[in-house]
Order: structure tokens, then sequence, then C-alpha cells
């Protein structure tokens, strides 16, 4: 998986900046045609997917394993870990 650190001169407001921010960094990287399987937001301690590894069978969080076994090939980090998302191209059926 590729990862992207974004440091923002003017820091995203809320959570809805921030994935603007990394909605755009995803689509130069993957293209228009991809989707967010994760995210979180540090400030808030809000992530979604919410409580997606109760088994414990992972060092990873949730909003981090989640993603990372659904195939994620982008996870953009905006100002060191204020925001996290992780991305990939969607297929087609």
């Amino acid at each position: 998986m590729q990862t992207l650190k974004v440091n923002a001169l003017k820091p995203p407001a809320d959570l809805n900046q921030a994935k603007s921010l990394a909605d755009r960094m995803a689509v130069d990287l993957l293209g228009t045609e991809r989707e967010c399987l994760g995210w979180y937001d540090s400030a808030n301690d809000r992530d979604l997917p919410l409580q997606a590894n109760q088994d414990g069978n992972s060092d990873e969080f949730g909003y981090a394993d989640y993603p990372i076994n659904r195939g994620a090939e982008l996870k953009v980090v905006i100002n060191d870990g204020d925001y996290t998302f992780f991305y990939r191209r969607m297929t087609t059926v």
C-alpha cells in the first residue's frame, strides 16, 4: 500500500474538509473510480468503520484493519495523523 503524507499549510477545519483534500489526492493517484474504505479523525477520536476489529486478532485499529484486509491501495495521512484515510480503486463486476 502506498502512503501519501500531506502537510496542509492551512489545516482542515473539520473532517469534511480533510476528506475533500484526501479525495482530491486519491483521484490524482487512483483515478475517479475509487472509494474510501475507512478513516480516522484523531482530534475527535472518531473512526469508520466503527469497531471493525473486535476479535483482537490484528495489531491494527479497526479503521485501518478493515481497509487493509479489503484491498486498500492508498493511505492518505494529513498533518502527521490528524486525519487518516484509506482508498482503493473500485472494481467492476
